[in-house]
């Protein structure tokens, strides 16, 4: 019995070496009302589930078949097919404003050592991105665990949790991270460490860092 307990635990390890699932992954930026719940990557292929919401009259969606995911070492990924979405120019007619669409994408397997990656619709028209998508399991915790401290009131837990996260992506081109740091220290009337965070964003090299400010005098 105890063989088999033993070749069992040895399968199971090998197939968790070779699997990796990221839930309710963070981004940096999106062009539509979409969401990420969950990308799998396999030793064969990455699989990333979404959803669309619809916010407006009569809208539609569809999906083209030349979408694209890059990583940070700029290694680039094809789509090979899609589920639970037509191919454009084939479309899918919402009914009501608010109604959600879920699909899923499926490409080549990622390098396992990836930790953000951009989604890119190459198309000609209302084309979808989500930028700086992050993949890295131990960031996303550290990131989803600070908001759940911030919602539940717990400041300074949040604030360390976020410059943890901060602190293990130093190349990561988008500010969100920055904007709630420097929301923290306001909020807990810290205002030269606000100030000195504000300085290290107009020194960092984010690409929406003008954004970011501008959400900041808000």
């Amino acid at each position: 019995m105890r063989y088999f307990q033993v070749l069992f635990f040895l399968f199971s390890t090998s197939i968790a070496a070779i699997a990796q699932t990221t839930l309710n992954p963070n981004f940096g930026s999106t062009s539509h009302p979409m969401t990420i719940s969950k990308i799998e990557t396999t030793s064969s292929q990455t699989i990333i589930y979404l959803t669309i919401e619809n916010q407006i009259n009569g809208g539609s969606f569809c999906a083209d078949k030349n979408i694209k995911i890059e990583d940070e070492q700029n290694n680039i990924y094809l789509l090979n097919y899609s589920e639970g979405i037509p191919t454009c120019p084939q479309l899918h007619s919402f009914t009501t404003v608010g109604e959600k669409l879920e699909f899923a994408l499926y490409f080549p397997s990622i390098a396992t050592k990836a930790k953000y990656l951009d989604i890119t619709e190459q198309c000609n028209n209302a084309c979808f991105t989500l930028k700086g998508v992050i993949i890295n399991n131990e960031i996303n915790t550290l990131i989803n665990d600070a908001y759940d401290a911030y919602s539940e009131g717990l400041n300074f837990k949040a604030l360390s949790l976020f410059k943890q996260a901060h602190a293990k992506m130093q190349d990561y081109p988008y500010g969100f991270i920055y904007l709630n740091i420097i929301k923290l220290y306001y909020d807990l009337n810290q205002t030269s460490e606000a100030e000195n965070w504000e300085k290290k964003l107009q020194q960092s090299k984010v690409l929406d860092k003008d954004f970011i400010l501008q959400q900041i005098k808000k």
